[in-house]
């Protein structure tokens, strides 16, 4: 293929942080194989806001408005089944009416319309077909910043050194080189035919062969004296014939494949080019090999977003990261001094958005950081926010099922008018409720503890020291320290006296802690933040001050040791807030501190010896600000940390996305029942073997660190090398332990506290009683056994919140018998029927037991068996209606669909339809290429879920299930609307005007095979009602668990 320039970009989507580029005009094979030489793919777009972000990006770009786009969407393997280049699944399509058409058979790549004849037209933007030779599109390419690292084992003559790529092409050799220094290493140095040959067999294969790249050879320092980067010895060279030449003032740097990929030369040799601001006839760019002994995580600056460039004109101070509205994704909140609260919404799709309604970003605040926690335990984040300013109260923000906020007006914080700077919650008394502590910030006052009585009320404390010493704090974080079950405290003093620590004596008093550093020291501290560096199994302490900070080692003893050497205890500034993570995932933590004065902040590398290296490169350290408050947060759910930075007025904050490694994860997320519902307090341990050696980590989950601020409300974990937690132990505030073994890395798993089983006895010759205890509402199947092994189902304990009494009437008499509580799915009320697929078709609740046609047959299921369905004809019916009423019902289903027909002859996949093929028939299918290619308004849908309403009408959800994995889906009817959840978050509804009730037996699958479903169906359910979003959460969150844990 020609040499297609750049004429545009790199330019940063900040929601996502890719990076695109635009190619002069060429046809689509052209186009991505430019793109592929970039180091990306012709664009993949997943959502309108992607697609409406090229538009205002790239339209007019260079005052050209004649052009449109190429995309990497293309159809060119198998007629009428569209795919990306890139590999990713189709998730978002923007045809244009009529399009795909395959006009003449030959159309298969597509291209974005935005040439400005179009302008203003009501396709505008959007996709068409083509036959890909046309030359007058422009290909967008798309780039994700992730490194792939390749180890050159010593076992295979390497030197076990780590190789990838840059992130991004570069024209300028020294930003090539600058990169792989953030990496941890150099652009390579090649000191061998081996490995050399050994580049070339990574980089240079099969559609990277004619790719160009720089290394780390260069002459900058002298002309003709070529050295390398890392400063190693030149030992070995491969240049091209006549090279190196220095055929063009300034090529003092080296590429790699130069001539070969200019279609002359040898394979993988070496020439001189450009190191700087190449005139614009020869503007190329390529990406660097790096090479480094050991891979380093980056933490990428994403600009641009208003979540970082908006409300400036505000002094913006502490910052949180929590997932108020319960859709998984960690949304962000920004406490404000002299304006509103800042509320930003987490997208999903890297993106946030600004909420704009609601008392808890209009109400005025003199904010110095809130704190997050579920106060009354109704599964729905609350929030307390200090109000620093005189004669102001303080404020209690109620969180609902909605996502909404309501100010509540509860007694004591209705007249307490102390100028409050910071609060955090904790369960000091592990009664199951949050009680808060809230810092005073001024001179002559006392800090302020509230219990919190259980009945959405609290109690001021009076008593004791911790609530009757004058001081002038600045920050208070909870953490159970001497590790006796309960959370103590420390409290930093701003200016009057040392730093105090008050241990909880257990019955709800404090004996305030007097000898030591870490309560003899203090005056000038604001930040602290509690963290086992050194993974020993308790919890260490460090203090931001003005000038030199404190980092105190736990010694397990219910002592500290001051550690007085390194730069993290050495370096001087003027530092507010702290906090702790794990952010290159090698299973210890690391320490970020943000400074107030522009001195840059810090970020500390824990070496893994209980010594810690100073980063001194990256946007991270080198960003100046007013900076007050930090937070650590995975909002893409990578597994890896990222990093929020609050600034003062007139300054963008910092949002600092982590650039994953080779290094493995787990992410464990709670839901307490006896305990607090937000699980605050609860502390966290994995075993895991890393680099060798047997390890425990330990993370507490807090409600509020640093200053002012609070990490998420979940265990990150960083493994390393390690491919599963051996033992994950949760150790809940209730005094309840709970383990797990051998839980798989690289995921993110939520954990319900289980509930407690204690026996009564026999009240008669054939009944045994128990009492069940647990909370939230939670649905629990109470089991017995005799041997350990097979676990009889005895009854079925629904919306569980408090005591339930369990009668076994066992007609056996057995001479022992063990009994357990397992968290089912919600069950209760409105439920019509329950297929669990058990070796049976017959309904659990015994009213609509189905038939199996067509050999539909039983395989492992998320809970138990599961009815598998095949493209070999297949399906399931019941013998009577299950639906009834008109409006508000729900199916529900967990879903493992096989995907699209590889041979391209499957016509549709049929998961269900309930009702006639009148009017009031409704079914979710999946359209296959064979009826894609023969129905024009499917045509460029394959793969993506259709609602069926009406009988026989289809309408495009614009979400596409992913094939071989296990999905939830539910369909909703409520208030004449149909809603669409695809494990557990909704993504399509639709406006009905049906006066009928479905009507006839339910279809799971279909008659036909060309059109049956092609996957396994396991716990499909009707209800008479509509599901909640809650609840369809709920259900969604317990399958979720039994896939993640071991089988």
């Amino acid at each position: 293929q020609a040499e297609v320039p750049v004429i545009g970009g790199p330019v940063t989507y900040t929601a996502t942080g890719r990076i695109y580029y635009l190619l002069s005009e060429s046809t689509w094979r052209d186009a991505e194989a430019q793109a592929v030489k970039l180091g990306g793919h012709l664009a993949t777009i997943r959502s309108k806001a992607e697609q409406d972000w090229i538009i205002n990006t790239f339209y007019g770009w260079g005052g050209s408005t004649n052009r449109s786009l190429w995309i990497g969407l293309n159809d060119s393997q198998t007629e009428g089944r569209f795919v990306w280049t890139s590999g990713e699944p189709v998730t978002y399509t923007n045809w244009r009416t009529g399009e795909p058409d395959n006009a003449d058979g030959k159309e298969n790549y597509a291209e974005m319309v935005i040439d400005g004849e179009r302008r203003g037209q009501p396709d505008f933007g959007q996709w068409n077909d083509l036959v890909g030779r046309e030359s007058g599109r422009a290909g967008l390419v798309e780039i994700t910043p992730r490194y792939v690292w390749i180890k050159w084992p010593a076992s295979e003559g390497g030197n076990d050194h780590f190789y990838t790529l840059t992130a991004v092409p570069y024209e300028n050799w020294f930003h090539a080189e600058a990169e792989a220094v953030l990496l941890g290493g150099h652009l390579v140095s090649i000191n061998s035919a081996e490995e050399q040959a050994f580049l070339e067999a990574t980089f240079l294969a099969g559609h990277s062969r004619s790719n160009i790249y720089w290394i780390g050879l260069n002459d900058v320092v002298s002309e003709g004296t070529f050295i390398w980067s890392s400063g190693e010895a030149v030992t070995y060279t491969n240049w091209a014939p006549w090279e190196p030449n220095d055929n063009i003032p300034g090529e003092d740097a080296v590429v790699m494949n130069w001539h070969y990929g200019l279609g002359e030369g040898r394979y993988g040799q070496w020439n001189d080019w450009i190191a700087a601001d190449p005139p614009r006839h020869v503007r190329y760019w390529y990406r660097g090999v790096v090479e480094a002994p050991e891979p380093r995580t980056t933490l990428m600056k994403i600009s641009g977003a208003d979540v970082v460039e908006g409300e400036t004109n505000v002094c913006r101070t502490g910052t949180s990261w929590i997932d108020y509205d319960g859709d998984s994704y960690t949304d962000l909140f920004i406490s404000v001094y002299g304006g509103p609260n800042l509320l930003y919404r987490n997208r999903g799709d890297g993106a946030f958005e600004k909420v704009k309604t609601g008392n808890l970003v209009t109400d005025p605040a003199c904010c110095l950081g809130a704190t997050w926690g579920d106060y009354n335990n109704d599964g729905n984040l609350d929030v307390f926010v200090p109000d620093l300013a005189c004669g102001r109260l303080n404020s209690l923000y109620q969180g609902t099922a909605s996502g909404s906020f309501i100010k509540v007006a509860v007694w004591p914080f209705t007249q307490d008018e102390a100028r409050s700077a910071t609060a955090a919650w904790a369960d000091y008394d592990r009664d199951g409720f949050l009680d808060l502590f809230v810092v005073a910030n001024a001179p002559n006052q006392f800090n302020l503890l509230y219990h919190n009585r259980g009945d959405g009320t609290f109690g001021k404390v009076l008593q004791g020291s911790i609530a009757n010493e004058v001081t002038f704090s600045a920050c208070a974080t909870w953490a159970d320290y001497d590790n006796d079950g309960d959370p103590d405290l420390f409290v930093t003093s701003e200016s009057v006296g040392p730093n105090r620590l008050y241990r909880n004596d257990g019955k709800g008093s404090f004996v305030k802690i007097t000898q030591g550093p870490l309560v003899t020291e203090g005056g000038a501290s604001r930040g602290c933040a509690w963290g086992d560096y050194d993974n020993d199994g308790d919890l260490d302490l460090f203090v931001a001050n003005v000038g030199k900070n404190y980092l105190y080692r736990n010694l397990g003893n219910g002592t500290f040791e001051k550690i007085s050497t390194g730069p993290i205890v050495r370096d001087t500034a003027f530092c507010v807030a702290c906090c702790w993570g794990d952010y290159d995932n090698d299973g210890f933590l690391d320490l970020f501190v943000a400074n107030f004065n522009r001195e840059g902040n810090f970020l500390y590398h824990n070496n893994g010896d209980g010594t810690f290296t100073k980063v001194t490169e990256g946007s991270v350290v080198e960003d100046k600000g007013r900076s007050r408050g930090c937070a650590w947060g995975d909002y893409d759910n990578d597994g890896f940390l990222d990093l929020f930075v609050t600034n003062d007025t007139g300054e963008p904050n910092f949002l600092y996305r982590a650039i994953p490694n080779l290094n493995h994860w787990l992410k464990v997320r709670l839901i307490g029942t006896l305990s607090n519902r937000a699980a605050i307090g609860a502390k966290v341990r994995a075993l895991a073997t890393i680099a060798g050696k047997r390890m425990w980590q330990l993370r507490e989950i807090s409600g509020g660190t640093g200053y002012g601020s609070q990490n998420a409300l979940e265990a990150h974990f960083g493994l390393r090398d390690a491919t599963a937690v051996e033992v994950l132990r949760i150790e809940w505030p209730s005094g309840i332990v709970q383990e797990y073994h051998g839980v798989s890395a690289d995921q993110i798993i939520t954990v319900t506290e289980p509930p407690v089983l204690n026996a009564l006895g026999i009240t008669s010759p054939a009944q045994f009683e128990l009492i069940l205890s647990s909370g939230g509402g939670f649905t629990y199947q109470i089991e017995r056994t005799v041997d350990l092994h097979t676990w009889t189902p005895v009854v079925l304990a629904n919306n569980v919140n408090g005591l339930v009494q369990v009668v076994d009437g066992v007609p056996d008499s057995p001479a022992h018998a063990f009994y357990r509580a397992v968290e089912v799915p919600l069950s209760g009320p409105g439920l019509a029927a329950w297929w669990p697929a058990n070796g049976t078709p017959q309904d659990r609740l015994g009213a609509y037991n189905a038939r199996l046609h067509g050999g539909v047959a039983f395989v492992p299921g998320v809970f138990g068996k599961a009815f598998n369905i095949n493209v070999n004809g297949g399906w399931i019916d019941t013998m009577a209606p299950p639906i009834t009423n008109v409006d508000n019902w729900t199916f529900e289903a967990w879903v493992f669909w096989r995907g699209l027909d590889p041979l391209g002859k499957h016509r549709n996949h049929f998961l269900f339809h309930i009702g006639h093929t009148g009017k009031n028939g409704y079914g979710l299918e999946i359209p296959d290429v064979v009826k894609c290619r023969e129905q024009t308004s499917l045509r460029g849908r394959e793969g993506m879920a259709h609602v069926i309403y009406g009988g026989i009408n289809e309408f495009p959800t614009g979400y596409y299930p992913r094939p071989n994995i296990w999905t939830h889906l539910v369909l909703v009817r409520s208030g004449g609307v149909l809603h669409l959840y695809a494990n557990g978050s909704e993504v399509f509804s639709l406006k009905t005007d049906d006066p009928r009730p479905p009507g006839e037996p339910l279809l799971i699958g279909y008659q036909g095979a060309e059109e049956t479903f092609d996957g396994i169906v396991d716990e499909p359910r009707v209800w008479s009602r509509a599901l909640t979003d809650l609840e369809v959460r709920q259900i969604y969150r317990v399958g979720a668990l039994q896939l993640a844990l071991p089988r």
